[in-house]
């Protein structure tokens, strides 16, 4: 017998949450404006570390669905704003791969950029961090889909290091 199944992809616990909260606000139990539960909270509800959950909570505003205001908390953002209007530009268009050689270059530029002024700019508390997500992509022992999340949390740190806001949402877009 030649049976072949296909494996059953894992799910890193930073997609179900991201997913757990998109339900939420989808099936409307949430409104645009309303403030989510803290951190902790959030954290013990889900029983996910709170590394996993701010992971979720910055892919979720990277799409649109929620907004951080640092300090005041995380609200569900406006159907009509910026962030909603960019993943509906991401959904609706695809990159060639013409085009992808542009997106890398930029990206690449705003990186170079990005570490520069996280060099200058980073506190002890960035340089901690950033240690600690260097120390989880050197662990050879992990999957690679790990290691791709840990990569997209380091890059996203140093652009926070960075002190620059508007590079961080420019990286959100592309």
């Amino acid at each position: 017998m030649n049976l072949r199944l296909k494996p059953i992809p894992r799910r890193s616990s930073v997609d179900q949450v991201v997913e757990r909260i998109r339900d939420v606000i989808q099936q409307k139990q949430l409104t645009p404006g309303e403030r989510l539960p803290g951190e902790l909270e959030l954290a013990e509800q889900l029983q996910v570390s709170r590394t996993v959950l701010r992971e979720a909570l910055a892919r979720l505003q990277g799409l649109g669905l929620v907004e951080i205001q640092r300090g005041n908390g995380t609200f569900v953002a406006g159907k009509g704003g910026l962030a909603s209007c960019v993943q509906l530009l991401r959904s609706a268009t695809t990159i060639s791969p013409r085009e992808l050689l542009s997106y890398v270059e930029l990206r690449v530029a705003i990186e170079i950029q990005a570490v520069r002024l996280a060099a200058q700019r980073a506190d002890d508390d960035d340089i901690a961090e950033l240690q600690e997500l260097l120390t989880e992509l050197n662990a050879i022992d992990r999957p690679y889909d790990e290691l791709l999340e840990v990569d997209f949390r380091f890059h996203r740190r140093i652009l926070q290091a960075s002190g620059n806001p508007l590079m961080q949402n420019v990286m959100e877009v592309i």
